[in-house]
This record gives C-alpha cells, sequence and structure tokens, in this order.
C-alpha cells in the first residue's frame, strides 16, 4: 500500500460583505394600500418627480452603485422590464425614469454574508503559460449569504512544482449566470417518472405528443391537453404537477465571456432551490479527444426538503 503525506497549509478563506450582486426585489404584500401591492404607489412616486429630481436621484444611485455591478444601467433597465406592466400603456417614460424605476425595484445580496465553506477543486481548463510541474485549478465554494441562503461560486489559483499553493485574488464585480432557451429529451422524463411510480397512461398521453426533443411551449401545449381531460383521468392533476416539476428542475445558464470564472456565482433557479444551492462536489472527466466535461452534484434545499442534482459543464 503506498503511503500519501497529507499536509494543513495555512490558507484561510474568509467572506467579503462586500461582494454583492443585485437582484430583482418586489415590495411585499404586508401592507396594503386599497389592495394593491406597495409596487404601484413606489412607481407613481417615481413617475411624479420632475426632470431635474430623477435625474439627480439617478445620478446618485449610479454614483453610489455603478462599480459594485457589470453593467448596471442594463440590469435595472431588464428590472424596469418586469414591472413596466403596472404603467398606463399610454405614458411614455424617458429612459432616466425608467433607469429609476428600475432601481427602486432592486436589491444587492451579500453572497458571503455569513461565511465560504465546503470547497472542492478541479484542474483548470486553461493550463497555458505555466511553469514545468505547475497546475492551475479550479475551487468551487459553498457561500452563504443574507438570509442564510446559499451560491456556488469560484476560486482560481495555481499548485507549484513543489506542492506550495496560490490561490488568486477573487474577481469583481461578481454575476450571475442568465437563463438560456432548454430543449428537453423525453426519455428523461419517462425514466424519472417511472421512478416517481408515475401511471404510464398519464405520463403517455403526455410525452408521446411531443417531438424529440421539446421546449417549454410544446410541453404547457401537451399539458394543456391532459388538463382537458381531468375529469375522465383522475391522475392528471399529480400528473401535470409531476412533470412541471422535473421540468423546473432541468435548465441551462450561460455567462457572459467578459466574466473571468472567480466573478461567476451560480445562484438558485428553481423553486426546488430557492432557499439555496449547495456543496457542489465538481470532477472533470476527459474523453478521447482529450476535451473535458465537468460534473458536480450539489444540493437544492427550498426551505423544507433537500433534494440531489447534478450539473454539467461541457467544452465549448
Amino acid at each position: 500500500m503506498t503511503r500519501i503525506s497529507v499536509e494543513r497549509t495555512a490558507h484561510r478563506l474568509r467572506p467579503d460583505a462586500r461582494r454583492v450582486i443585485a437582484k430583482l426585489f418586489i415590495p411585499g404584500q404586508e401592507t396594503l394600500i386599497d389592495g394593491e401591492s406597495r409596487a404601484g404607489s413606489v412607481i407613481d412616486r417615481v413617475l411624479a418627480l420632475d426632470d431635474a429630481q430623477t435625474a439627480a436621484a439617478l445620478d446618485e444611485v449610479v454614483t453610489l452603485f455603478g462599480d459594485r455591478h457589470a453593467d448596471l444601467r442594463a440590469l435595472l433597465l431588464e428590472h424596469f422590464s418586469l414591472v413596466a406592466h403596472r404603467v398606463d400603456a399610454d405614458e411614455e417614460i424617458s429612459i432616466d425614469r425608467q433607469l429609476l424605476v428600475g432601481a427602486c425595484f432592486t436589491q444587492e445580496c451579500a453572497v458571503e454574508a455569513a461565511s465560504v465553506c465546503n470547497p472542492s477543486m478541479v484542474p483548470h481548463p486553461d493550463q497555458r503559460n505555466l511553469a514545468n510541474g505547475e497546475l492551475r485549478f479550479v475551487m468551487s465554494l459553498r457561500a452563504i449569504g443574507e438570509g442564510h441562503r446559499s451560491v456556488i461560486e469560484f476560486r482560481t489559483g495555481i499548485i507549484g512544482a513543489l506542492g506550495q499553493v496560490l490561490i488568486d485574488e477573487p474577481g469583481t464585480p461578481i454575476c450571475s449566470a442568465r437563463p438560456e432557451r432548454v430543449r428537453y429529451q423525453r426519455d428523461l422524463f419517462h425514466r424519472v417518472l417511472e421512478e416517481m411510480g408515475e401511471d404510464r397512461s398519464s405520463a403517455a398521453f403526455v410525452l408521446d405528443a411531443l417531438p424529440e426533443p421539446f421546449d417549454d411551449a410544446e410541453l404547457a401545449q401537451a399539458l394543456q391537453a391532459l388538463r382537458d381531460q381531468v375529469v375522465t383521468r383522475g391522475d392528471a392533476a399529480k400528473t401535470i404537477a409531476r412533470i412541471k416539476r422535473i421540468a423546473d428542475a432541468n435548465y441551462q445558464v450561460a455567462f457572459g465571456e467578459e466574466s473571468s470564472i472567480s466573478q461567476r456565482v451560480l445562484m438558485p433557479n428553481t423553486p426546488s432551490e430557492v432557499h439555496g444551492v449547495e456543496d457542489a462536489r465538481f470532477v472533470r472527466f476527459t474523453d478521447d479527444l482529450g476535451a473535458g466535461t465537468y460534473f458536480a452534484t450539489y444540493t437544492a434545499y427550498d426551505g423544507s426538503h433537500v433534494a440531489p442534482r447534478l450539473l454539467a459543464k461541457y467544452p465549448t
């Protein structure tokens, strides 16, 4: 048996509350104004400002927060678009007012507010410009932030020929991934539903009507067809809920090419992850052509239940 010498290093990773990410904020329903959410009154107050007041307020937002986010103006406009349905369609709104409304519906979240922990390491996909015996690595971390919600983030570094470890300073500002269109495979749904003990008749009614592969719009149409038969198919509601749960758990995201690995944060994206994505463990598989695929198991937590999940990063 070969003995392996293990030595604890002096490296310590400390949480940094300055590492923040911006996300949509919707005022809660705890205070009702004439039966409406406070969102409507917030928008009305912004639209009531004159041009000078709007410009001054927006300038303050950009001055205070602009350097903390990769593209703050684009983010604010995106958040405005999500609440724009509350604005009279006939009302023309200047870009400055759209940005300010978007700012009112944006919150910062410190992803490392509590701690960073549970690292795993794999070889970096880029091993160029290294000395003999050196290896560049990517380290994944569980970052526990505000509300004790967890995300997956990354660090990079180099292991030297003599075993010395250098961890790079993390990149800033941090950024989250953007959802992309997903194409589903019928075989996956059949296998998971069978494991759940699903009635094959109702599952087949939905899945056999779908092309291979299929997307969200096609799935919604097939589920509606089953929903129309709920009277004659007693298990239809259960089947619909299970299929939607499988679809929610399978998603695809992408980061901007301009971002470095240590700027990237994997946030919760589905109901089963709403309270955190935790404890990723990455491994790298190499095919016969030398292309590497990264897989990781992680835990999804919805506040009451935990579920095992698998993610994959394929060669680009």
